[in-house]
């Protein structure tokens, strides 16, 4: 296993004291961990695979094999080797009857993606073995349950239980949406479920109490 030193010496002279910095060693399997590590980080893209999308927030997934562009709107799903990099799924989510804020704020760290729009904050974890998406609920009025959240998609189909969704895209190829956890401020865990009535999907959060926000951690694998 190979290595390389990375670092500096500073000396200084202070009261008579000289003081040392130590060099860094790094191995070229640490130096390679970062580099796929780096693979799955989020970051700003001029210009996209997508004929309709000239620019956006990006993300690569090898392990699953998806590309992920983030509008602010929506999470834009593409098959990352498929010949023309193919659209697989797109989802957005919202709060029926509510004001979403017109210019999301993006802040993206390494492999995160949070987007602040106002009535919900997102947050877009890319892992190897999924992609997290986690939902904060604010400004719920008092007493208001069950909380429905409506997603907006675009697939070829969908199969639907309680607790996932799989959409089935024009390929052939099955996307997993997942409800994890859901959770109020106090760390209370909270019934959640998917309902669907035609093409109408929502998650319905049985909501027992005023104590908010309320927190929906879901999971995309492909």
């Amino acid at each position: 296993m190979r290595s390389f030193r990375a670092g500096f010496v500073v000396v200084s002279m202070i009261s008579g004291t000289v003081a040392v910095a130590q060099e860094t060693t790094v191995s070229t399997d640490e130096i390679q961990r970062l580099i796929r590590e780096s693979e799955y980080h989020v970051t700003w893209q001029d210009q996209t695979v997508l004929p309709d999308l000239g620019a956006a927030w990006h993300a690569t997934n090898r392990a699953q094999n998806l590309r992920f562009y983030f509008t602010g709107d929506e999470v834009r799903v593409v098959d990352r080797t498929a010949d023309g990099s193919s659209e697989l799924l797109r989802l957005g989510i919202r709060v029926p009857n509510r004001e979403d804020q017109k210019t999301p704020k993006f802040e993206a760290r390494n492999f995160e993606l949070v987007v602040d729009r106002l009535e919900i904050v997102e947050s877009f974890t890319n892992r190897r073995s999924d992609l997290e998406h986690s939902l904060t609920i604010k400004r719920l009025p008092r007493g208001e349950y069950p909380v429905e959240l409506e997603l907006d998609w675009t697939a070829a189909g969908i199969e639907v239980t309680d607790r996932s969704v799989e959409f089935v895209t024009g390929s052939g190829r099955r996307l997993s949406y997942s409800i994890v956890d859901v959770f109020d401020a106090t760390g209370e865990e909270l019934a959640a479920r998917f309902s669907a009535d035609g093409d109408r999907l929502l998650i319905v959060i049985d909501r027992p109490g005023d104590v908010g926000p309320i927190i929906v951690k879901n999971l995309l694998t492909g």
